[in-house]
């Protein structure tokens, strides 16, 4: 089985992965973006559903790239050819063609981060933006729902501490990166946490990188 049949109708219709389009944490990932950049180019990786398109929408000029066929498919009846096919361990971004990447709950599916994040830093303009989630494999709270979310997603493969992740988008190129914590309340909606005290207390882990 190929890794784009595996994201299939039956992976996003599970109920970890059912989305609301317009959920509240869709609403805050956007807010979270707004605070940086406002305007222009917008790329998501991993757009799955669509609903984090929806609301960038209104603010920049989007795309959106996925490796499920499925996710596809079920998309361009809605942004046409503004979503497409997408495997950023292999396919190349054109050249500092994007203000701000997304990639909400992708990179722990990669089996080769560091080539992937040299991939989104190339297409990224000088100052860009990149911003996205991964498991917040660190803290107490943090690896034992690191831990089951593996075993319900045996897809994960790079499922790795905070200080690892942050050395790999700094050698990929990054200039800056900002780390906090997301408590995750089910699908649909998370608290985001600033305080130092995140490590200790987070599921997932947001980064927010400046190229």
């Amino acid at each position: 089985m190929t890794m784009s049949r595996s994201f299939d109708e039956k992976y996003f219709e599970k109920r970890l992965y059912r989305e609301i389009p317009n959920s509240p944490r869709n609403r805050k990932r956007i807010r979270e973006v707004l605070r940086r950049e406002s305007s222009g180019r917008l790329l998501e990786i991993g757009c799955a559903q669509g609903g984090f398109l929806e609301q960038a929408g209104r603010y920049f000029d989007v795309e959106g790239g996925d490796i499920s066929e499925y996710a596809i498919r079920s998309l361009q009846a809605r942004f046409g050819s503004r979503v497409f096919p997408f495997d950023i361990e292999k396919d190349d971004l054109p050249a500092g063609a994007y203000d701000v990447i997304v990639a909400f709950n992708v990179l722990e599916h990669l089996k080769n981060p560091p080539e992937a994040l040299a991939r989104i830093r190339s297409g990224l303009r000088q100052g860009g933006l990149f911003l996205g989630s991964v498991p917040n494999n660190g803290g107490p709270v943090g690896r034992v729902a690191t831990l089951i979310g593996n075993v319900l997603d045996r897809s994960h493969c790079s499922t790795w501490t905070p200080g690892r992740w942050k050395e790999a988008f700094l050698a990929a190129g990054f200039l800056s990166v900002d780390l906090f914590g997301e408590i995750n309340r089910g699908r649909n909606h998370s608290l985001y946490v600033k305080h130092p005290a995140w490590k200790f207390v987070a599921i997932g882990l947001i980064f927010a990188c400046r190229a």
